[in-house]
């Protein structure tokens, strides 16, 4: 029997989860620095591009949780990063301790 053939038809008796599995997925970031994952044999959408990395969907994930440590989107990120340099030193000072605790709480609750 054919290899190609005996995949498919083997395939025809696997769980979804099974199925899934057997996939290959692109790393993927978009312009605002977020993370996806694409099929391998699928065209990457628009608007998004390979970040150079492919593997099964736990490891990718695994990998996006390593690398994507801020969430927020890169224009709030911008936008922040000017509003701080537009501040008055009092200002300056309260933004600081808000972002140190809160980071404090990310590593408690994440470890």
């Amino acid at each position: 029997m054919d290899v190609v053939y005996r995949q498919k038809f083997d395939r025809l008796f696997m769980s979804t989860e099974q199925q899934k599995s057997l996939v290959t997925y692109t790393l993927v970031i978009n312009h605002e620095e977020q993370y996806s994952t694409s099929p391998v044999e699928l065209k990457i959408l628009l608007g998004w591009k390979a970040v150079g990395k492919s593997a099964k969907k736990v490891e990718c994930l695994n990998y996006i949780r390593e690398l994507w440590s801020d969430m927020r989107l890169l224009s709030l990120r911008e936008h922040m990063v000017h509003q701080l340099n537009i501040a008055s030193p009092q200002t300056k000072h309260i933004i600081l301790l808000h972002c140190v605790n809160n980071d404090r709480q990310k590593r408690t609750a994440y470890g």
